[in-house]
């Protein structure tokens, strides 16, 4: 359930939008939240199950390793 400082009702409609923080933790490459993240023993164990699978279809592809690179997440205030 959201917070209601975060919900949304228009009076013209029957919808109410809420907003909550996502469960799981954020994928470094796609940013999909999943609880899954680094529970499988990957290569890259800070990006989920899909991504590793995209970057592993890459290296056959290409033939050669990729090199996952830290990007650091600012705060916009």
């Amino acid at each position: 359930m959201c917070d209601e400082t975060y919900v949304s009702r228009d009076s013209s409609s029957t919808w109410v939008v809420g907003v909550k923080k996502a469960n799981g933790t954020k994928c470094n490459r796609c940013w999909f939240f999943d609880n899954q993240v680094g529970k499988h023993g990957l290569p890259f164990d800070g990006i989920c199950q899909r991504c590793n699978g995209a970057i592993e279809q890459w290296e056959n592809a290409r033939g050669e390793k990729f090199v996952l690179e830290k990007v650091e997440e600012t705060t916009v205030a």
